[in-house]
């Protein structure tokens, strides 16, 4: 008897009307779960009344137009209506021919889907799309550590200098076959991409990286036999102040801040505290003493040169068995 008051005939149900009908198909989805969900003061409501200005100024660039169709859904969009001049901040802000939806801000995040939005009349325009992007994962390996960014279904593996530096983010990408569209300056957002990095930052996850012993060792070998034939060395030890190097046939011997400036020609920006490591990592010990001199210095045993013998090779020449003795 109760579930028969809610039995509809065929015909009745037909009559029934979808939220999602043929006006709001063509919104951008973040619009139309505002519609759903109407929004608290307190939680985002110029934001969102910010991105429903921006679809009206899309379906009528008319300003008294479109200026008057956010008016009357700002009662569909939020449970309070702004004030006045918050409106009009909000139409200033349209005003820039460089408006777009605020895809970024946390009320719009909530119901954010770039790929349906993309396709849809209203959406975002394919400029402004960014590529769908996972959680970053920072991995801390040695000597220094790298970032995963799982990015349209790949999990692209990135320098902290090309995750840093938006061209060369845009150069790896290429290498997986993703074009990405740099996030340009605005009046309203001079930095996007750094928002868009801090946002990667705020919720990165960290992994241990285990690389093996020989692997650690290999690295630290190449790196101070790269030092060694970059920086020029010395016998005069008290020539290290000078940014030389030092060496007999076992060691070698050099100042912190010279091989801290290697590093930074190298393109490796450390600081002392991540010089100090990685040295201490390879063995090398910090002294303060050599050879009746007080000076602060580092000490490590020379690097391993790749070995090339010559064989003692001596030819001689015989009959073959065919020729006559």
């Amino acid at each position: 008897k109760f579930v028969s008051k809610f039995r509809l005939k065929p015909a009745e149900f037909k009559k029934l009307k979808i939220f999602q009908d043929d006006e709001t198909k063509d919104y951008p989805p973040c619009v139309v779960n505002f519609m759903k969900n109407k929004v608290k003061k307190g939680e985002g409501r110029n934001d969102a009344m910010f991105n429903v200005a921006v679809l009206a100024k899309k379906i009528n660039p008319d300003p008294v137009m479109y200026q008057d169709w956010t008016r009357n859904m700002m009662s569909k969009v939020c449970t309070e209506a702004l004030h006045p001049q918050e409106l009009n901040n909000i139409f200033k802000g349209v005003e820039n021919k460089e408006y777009t939806y605020k895809c970024k801000t946390s009320v719009a995040r909530m119901h954010c889907s770039s790929t349906t939005c993309l396709r849809r009349k209203h959406g975002i325009g394919k400029n402004e799309a960014l590529p769908e992007v996972g959680k970053l994962t920072k991995v801390n390996s040695y000597p220094e550590p790298y970032w995963i960014l799982p990015i349209q279904g790949k999990s692209i593996r990135l320098s902290t200098k090309q995750l840093y530096q938006q061209q060369l983010l845009g150069e790896a990408l290429l290498n997986y076959d993703i074009v990405w569209r740099a996030l340009k300056p605005t009046k309203r957002d001079p930095d996007p991409y750094r928002d868009w990095l801090e946002e990667l930052m705020a919720t990165k996850q960290d992994m241990e990286g285990f690389d093996s012993k020989e692997e650690l060792d290999d690295v630290f070998n190449s790196r101070m036999s790269r030092f060694l034939e970059d920086v020029e060395d010395t016998t005069e030890f008290d020539q290290i102040d000078s940014g030389n190097i030092w060496k007999d046939d076992v060691e070698m011997r050099f100042k912190l801040e010279t091989f801290k400036s290697f590093m930074k020609k190298m393109g490796y920006n450390w600081n002392e505290k991540e010089c100090t490591k990685f040295l201490e990592t390879g063995g090398a010990q910090p002294k303060s003493k050599f050879k009746g001199i007080q000076t602060r210095h580092w000490v490590v045993e020379l690097p391993k040169q790749s070995e090339h013998k010559n064989k003692d090779v001596k030819f001689v020449k015989t009959k073959a068995a065919w020729e006559d003795n």
